[in-house]
């Protein structure tokens, strides 16, 4: 049985490590960060203008307390206005983030349960399953709803 976990992690371990090496030999890139790093920098090197001295006019003036208020505003409306994103988008990326993460819990658990065959492993292994069966149902009726027509969501919604 040791012998199959080792083979399982094995093979884990060669498919994340692999690609990228057999990509990185077909591009005939160098394997040295350091490398990369100096090529990049005599680029930008290369590109960069020619440096001015900066002249200050006037010594630099306190803030207007405006800017405070308008950051304080900012901060408070959340995540989607410091980031640029859209709240659906922030919303979809957490439901995704929810069914991946049930799902490796479920898949790590029932690994674990059937290698071992721990009862509490195995119980783990039932609850995240029932789990993430019921979330992709209910995302699945939330998708439903929200394609349906009008007439369909105020039914829906008397039948609740």
């Amino acid at each position: 049985m040791s012998k199959i976990i080792l083979l399982v992690v094995g093979a884990a371990w060669a498919a994340v490590l692999i690609p990228p090496l057999l990509r990185g030999r077909h591009e005939n890139r160098p394997h040295s960060s350091v490398v990369d790093f100096r090529r990049q920098l005599s680029t930008l090197q290369r590109t960069a203008p020619a440096r001015t001295p900066i002249r200050m006019a006037r010594p630099l003036a306190p803030a207007p307390s405006r800017g405070v208020v308008a950051a304080r505003h900012d901060h408070t409306r959340g995540l989607s206005s410091t980031r640029g994103m859209s709240r659906r988008h922030l919303v979809r990326q957490r439901r995704q983030n929810v069914v991946v993460s049930l799902g490796l819990v479920t898949a790590g658990s029932a690994f674990i349960a059937f290698t071992t065959k721990s009862d509490f492993f195995i119980y783990v292994f039932v609850l995240s399953a029932i789990s993430l069966t019921g979330y992709c149902y209910k995302l699945s009726q939330m998708r439903r709803y929200q394609s349906a027509p009008a007439s369909y969501r105020r039914d829906w919604i008397r039948a609740a």
